[in-house]
């Protein structure tokens, strides 16, 4: 089934009005991840495709309004993926990056939660464990 970033990562990656995660929304109650659920939009205003291979992986740009998000898939082979940020305007922006742990893959519910910096144009890698993923939020 993937990881819960890979699951996290279909909200942005699949072009649907709709998300829908399957369970009772009670079962979502203090679950790692739940805050993207809050922050993620059902319509997109512009999309890029920043890297992949069909059934390998795919990380996929998507913005709403002045908001990027980065939803990023693989397969079942671990990788490390790199993109630029050259779709975002000039200056510094704020990342918020929800990814994969080293344990995952094995325990498919943990993720890392981060805030980072960058500028437009920098190269951010990630890594993804096997059926891994990740979301990315710029402000």
């Amino acid at each position: 089934m993937g990881t819960r970033c890979h699951q996290l990562a279909m909200l942005v990656v699949y072009e649907s009005a709709f998300g829908v995660l399957c369970d009772s929304p009670d079962n979502y109650r203090d679950q790692p991840g739940r805050d993207f659920l809050k922050l993620v939009p059902a319509t997109w205003d512009e999309t890029r495709f920043l890297g992949g291979y069909p059934g390998e992986s795919v990380v996929l740009a998507r913005r709403s309004g002045s908001t990027w998000y980065v939803g990023g898939m693989t397969n079942q082979t671990e990788r490390e993926v790199s993109f630029d940020l050259d779709f975002l305007k000039e200056g510094k922006h704020t990342l918020t990056l929800w990814k994969d742990t080293h344990e995952s893959a094995r325990e498919p519910a943990l993720l890392i939660r981060e805030t980072l910096e960058a500028e437009a144009g920098e190269t951010l890698s990630v890594k993804m464990e096997k059926g891994g993923g990740f979301v990315l939020m710029v402000e």
